[in-house]
């Protein structure tokens, strides 16, 4: 059997559903109200009873478990609807493991809730609040608990049950979309997003390192039987189309247009800083690549700016005269293919890696020249343990990249040069800050304590007026454009479309139109994959999606 979440038929709230992987109809387990949604279900070892979330966007969020076949449902703790936590049982069933910073306490690290006392208690390790631990499963024979540690890019890291010293595990870097024990506790089985290929899964041999890459794409959330060779996951098909939007004022938008129409994925949508140019990222051609577009044309096709594979978590950044193109990509020709910050110039085709002393980087933009150079640039980048920060390099009279500045704890970044500030999120907690554009430690200021939430961190972009502007999704509005920091942001916020949803990509405005370019989810079908393996060697093969 396989617990999971859809919305049922007639229905509009996610709820927990149960289903044999024979083609049998499935049943509605848990029946939420109002606004709230069932999430994250997880069996007890015994298989007797399932443990699952249910939230209430900006209200609520509680930890409950209900019987697998129905009934005796009951809270059981409470959590930061923020930042929704991850959980694992424990392997006595007596208790869940959780990992997520604001949940019934403060500390940081791994705790277990123990269900009969209702009482957390700590998991005595070496966790620091620099670091996010989340994901946590305990393995198989009960002696280990596995984790990922820091987001969006991380690790697998492990301590023993009873407590220890964190070990590392992998050096991936990389966004980790859910996983699970292999049954012998020898191999991990997680969905990695690849900016090329998308989401697939990988099965990782702790004994040797070697990761194997199961051949099942779109795939994310795997769940492995503990006792039977098998293993569930989503299978998500998602189309991407890049949208304009009228500068209006509240209400629902009726000035909305799709741009550069194909069955492919568009997203990451960046215009350039004189509105007349669209950079995009888009698999249009059968490859993700980057992708040109000329809004001066009407009806005129994109351009396919060959040569590199743009990354898939953030936008391209132009330079202030409209020029050249800044994006962290893998080259596609030549001799040197590694991951890396580019610089694109579109005219004449030019393609150039930067040559900085950074090993993981994140996003790049460009940034106002300052009193300490020329060519200045930000970079957010990955550290040696996994956490995200922010660098500033200029480049001197010979071409050389030196680090300026640095701000550590700092996962997305937007340059208002307007202000002389930069404006930015923080790994794993919700909220937005500030700081000059010389990230002087003493300029940064917390802007706002609860958007955006950690899920929706690249979901936002600063207004020319000096507000923040957010994509949320709620009953009533599936694309709600709100604006924060404003004092009238109350009545400025606007339904863009009522059943269409945005991505979580950020968004561009053009400052002298107020037009807005938003990444919209067309279409989002989450099926439930299920696949055999052989054990030994756990070689695994897709099934058929149900």
């Amino acid at each position: 059997m396989v617990a999971y979440v859809a919305v049922p038929d007639g229905q509009r709230n996610v709820a927990i559903m149960i289903q044999t992987t024979a083609p049998t109809a499935p049943r509605q387990l848990t029946r939420p109200t109002g606004g709230a949604d069932d999430f994250s279900p997880a069996w007890s070892p015994d298989g007797r009873t399932i443990a699952f979330l249910r939230v209430v966007p900006e209200q609520s969020c509680q930890v409950l478990v209900v019987l697998a076949g129905g009934g005796g449902e009951r809270v059981v703790g409470r959590c930061d609807e923020r930042h929704v936590p991850t959980f694992d049982w424990t392997p006595d069933g007596r208790g869940l493991v959780f990992g997520g910073h604001g949940v019934f306490h403060d500390r940081p690290g791994l705790f277990v809730l123990d269900l009969e006392s209702g009482e957390p208690r700590d998991i005595e390790y070496d966790a620091t609040p620099q670091n996010h631990d989340f994901a946590p499963h305990y393995s198989p024979d009960g002696r280990w608990i596995v984790f990922v540690r820091n987001t969006p890019v991380g690790d697998f890291w492990r301590i023993p049950a009873t407590g220890g010293v964190a070990e590392r595990l992998t050096w991936l870097n990389t966004q980790i979309l859910g996983w699970d024990w292999a049954p012998s506790g020898r191999a991990l089985i997680y969905a990695e997003n690849n900016d090329e290929a998308g989401s697939r899964l990988f099965r990782l041999d702790l004994e040797t390192g070697v990761r194997t890459d199961l051949g099942i794409a779109d795939a994310q959330d795997p769940a492995v039987a503990a006792k039977v060779p098998a293993i569930a996951f989503v299978h998500r098909a998602t189309r991407f189309g890049l949208y304009r939007f009228d500068g209006s004022g509240p209400g629902t938008s009726d000035g909305s247009e799709r741009l550069y129409t194909s069955s492919g994925r568009d997203r990451l949508a960046a215009l350039s800083p004189d509105g007349r140019r669209l950079a995009f990222a888009s698999d249009r051609s059968g490859r993700y690549r980057l992708w040109l577009g000329d809004l001066e044309r009407s009806g005129s096709a994109p351009v396919l700016l060959d040569g590199v594979e743009p990354g898939s978590r953030h936008l391209p950044s132009w330079s202030p005269d409209s020029e050249r193109l800044l994006l962290v990509g893998r080259a596609t020709t030549g001799e040197d293919r590694g991951h890396g910050v580019y610089e694109i110039t579109p005219a004449s085709g030019r393609i150039t890696r930067l040559s900085l002393p950074v090993a993981d980087p994140v996003q790049v933009l460009h940034a106002p020249d300052t009193a300490a150079g020329q060519g200045r640039i930000l970079l957010v980048a990955a550290d040696q343990q996994g956490r995200t920060g922010l660098e500033a390099f200029v480049r001197d009279d010979a071409g050389q990249w030196t680090r300026d500045a640095t701000l550590p704890l700092v996962s997305r970044v937007q340059v208002d040069a307007a202000r002389g500030r930069v404006v930015f999120t923080r790994p794993g907690e919700p909220g937005l800050w500030e700081a000059d554009l010389a990230l002087t430690p003493a300029s940064v200021r917390q802007l706002d304590p609860e958007f955006p939430t950690v899920t929706n961190y690249r979901a936002w972009a600063v207004a020319p007026d000096g507000s923040v502007l957010g994509i949320a999704r709620r009953s009533h509005c599936a694309a709600l454009l709100e604006y924060r920091g404003a004092t009238d942001a109350g009545g400025r916020s606007r339904c863009l479309d009522t059943t269409m949803r945005a991505a979580t990509y950020g968004m561009s405005i053009n400052p002298r139109t107020n037009e807005i370019y938003v990444t919209m989810v067309e279409y989002d079908i989450g099926d439930i994959g299920f696949a055999s393996y052989e054990s030994p060697p756990e070689t695994m093969w897709p099934g058929v999606v149900k």
